[in-house]
């Protein structure tokens, strides 16, 4: 399976290199739809935790939810952090760092994302590999501070009468949100 996924990743690398198109972007709205999401996105959770805490009586899904919530938080505010820096750095455009529209499906950041969000439960390979393998085919530039941003767009957990069907939604959203936690905290240390 290994073999398999650093196949398709070097395929997509390969794929983005070779068939890259620039676009004109404003900067500025980019960060602001990205902020807004994240800004909504911990809105959501900060009023969901309210809510549980108001609770008499906790259900074991909002219970595991409440449990894990502060990593949560955490995934939320470094994507925001990552967002800022990205930011910061002194581009007028967007062009400037290469938001690149592949094959004309979208942006090879959300390609990335996407292929992340595959492959993170993955034991065959971690995502810190995975992302240096990308890397060595296309390299992202300043791009990477946008990409760690958006591997923390993270989705509203949506409760229903299912109890396990809300578990088992909980326990996949933080399973993601360790795995890149801890993509991010290796990234970090080099």
């Amino acid at each position: 399976m290994k073999n398999k996924i650093e196949t398709k990743i070097r395929n997509i690398s390969l794929l983005h290199t070779k068939t890259t198109k620039f676009i004109d972007l404003e900067k500025h709205d980019l960060y602001d739809s990205n902020f807004e999401y994240l800004d909504n996105i911990m809105k959501y959770y900060l009023d969901l935790h309210d809510g549980i805490d108001e609770m008499e009586v906790i259900r074991e899904d909002y219970y595991l939810l409440l449990i894990n919530i502060s990593k949560i938080y955490k995934l939320i505010n470094k994507s925001i952090n990552y967002l800022n820096k990205w930011f910061e750095l002194d581009i007028k455009n967007y062009r400037e760092v290469s938001l690149i529209y592949s094959y004309g499906r979208g942006n090879y950041l959300l390609d990335l994302v996407s292929l992340f969000k595959t492959y993170y439960k993955n034991d065959d390979i971690n995502l810190k590999e995975l992302f240096d393998l990308y890397n060595l085919g296309y390299q992202m530039g300043n791009d990477y501070y946008l990409f760690f941003c958006l591997l923390g767009k993270i989705d509203k957990i949506k409760f229903t009468k299912d109890i396990q069907f809300n578990k088992n939604n909980i326990i996949n959203l933080i399973d993601y949100v360790e795995h890149v936690s801890l993509f991010l905290e290796e990234y970090e240390k080099n």
